[in-house]
């Protein structure tokens, strides 16, 4: 501006000075509004220095207030930390313990596993074990009842040898009887019968018995002809004389009949009593095994009977006077 200015050629002083007086004119007025830039500026920056320091003190309320907030959240930070430390402590020593557990569980159930299998290897063993004892006593059962039916059967044919025994023991007695009676009226025997074939003096074995049951027969007949004829007599000498007479021919042929029969006899009933001494035998097996398979079962047979039950009565029916009685009691014919 004052290059310009010393540039500047002027005609007159009067118009350098009418020159300079606009120049400064302008340069108060442009000095004016700059002053009152300025104190607009100014105001301005008072304001807005004001506002900032609101703003400043605000900031600096807030910053402090963060700052207890941070320092806050740190204190909680720093304890959720160690909370979490001590849960993540506490979390490992449960997962080791359930690991361990888990362990322990997975060896034990290996372990009932292995227990359960031998379990149903002896369940299996047993079952077999039932079933071979369920079949052996069913052949228990079997046999026990075949035994009873031998049972049975020997004891009807025991019975029978009673009966028999009882019919030659009545024989005996009628023969005995009968010879005594003769004895008394003076009668003898024919030369073929023996002397020792008298009844009350023969011991009782098979032979004996044999030949006093084959002499008896034709002296019951003898026997039941001699009362007529000594009554005959007795009444009229004549019949008399004709009944001995003919007495002692009926005598001699049944002597000879009964000389001819007797060895036949004999030998029939020497094997009867003979297969009777068998079947006693065979009974007193069959009873002996009826009682040892009695034993285990503690008030039952084999076959599961009850004490009380027909088969267990005929089992401790002992005697013969027991056992007439058992078969009564079940309707059997004695």
């Amino acid at each position: 501006m004052d290059v310009l200015d010393s540039n500047i050629r002027f005609a007159s002083q009067e118009d350098e000075v009418k020159y300079w007086r606009t120049k400064a004119e302008e340069t108060q007025r442009d000095l004016q509004a700059l002053r009152e830039e300025f104190l607009e500026f100014h105001t301005s920056s008072k304001e807005l220095e004001e506002e900032m320091d609101t703003t400043i003190k605000h900031l600096d309320k807030e910053k402090k207030d963060f700052t207890a907030v941070n320092s806050r959240l740190q204190e909680e930070v720093e304890s959720l930390k160690r909370k979490l430390e001590s849960l993540q402590t506490a979390r490992h020593y449960e997962v080791s313990k359930l690991q361990t557990d888990l362990c322990e569980v997975t060896a034990w159930k290996e372990e009932h596993q292995k227990y359960i299998i031998r379990i149903e290897q002896l369940n299996d063993d047993l079952e077999r074990q039932n079933r071979i004892a369920a079949l052996s006593l069913t052949d228990f059962e079997k046999n026990l009842n075949m035994a009873l039916e031998r049972n049975v059967f020997l004891e009807n044919e025991l019975d029978g040898k009673e009966i028999l025994r009882e019919s030659i023991q009545r024989l005996k007695d009628e023969a005995r009887d009968l010879r005594n009676e003769l004895k008394v009226k003076g009668m003898k025997f024919g030369p073929d019968v023996p002397e020792h074939s008298s009844t009350p003096d023969l011991p009782s074995s098979s032979g004996v018995e044999c030949a006093s049951v084959t002499s008896t027969p034709p002296s019951s007949s003898e026997n039941s002809r001699t009362p007529s004829a000594m009554s005959d007599n007795s009444a009229n000498p004549n019949s008399a004389e004709n009944s001995s007479t003919t007495s002692t021919a009926t005598t001699n042929k049944g002597s000879v009949i009964s000389s001819a029969a007797r060895i036949s006899a004999l030998s029939i009933v020497g094997d009867l009593l003979q297969k009777v001494g068998a079947l006693e035998t065979k009974l007193a097996s069959c009873r002996n095994f009826s009682a040892g398979s009695e034993q285990p079962c503690g008030g039952l047979v084999a076959s599961g009977s009850p004490v009380n039950s027909p088969r267990q009565q005929l089992l401790s029916a002992t005697t013969y006077s027991d056992r007439r009685q058992w078969k009564g009691s079940i309707g059997h014919p004695v």
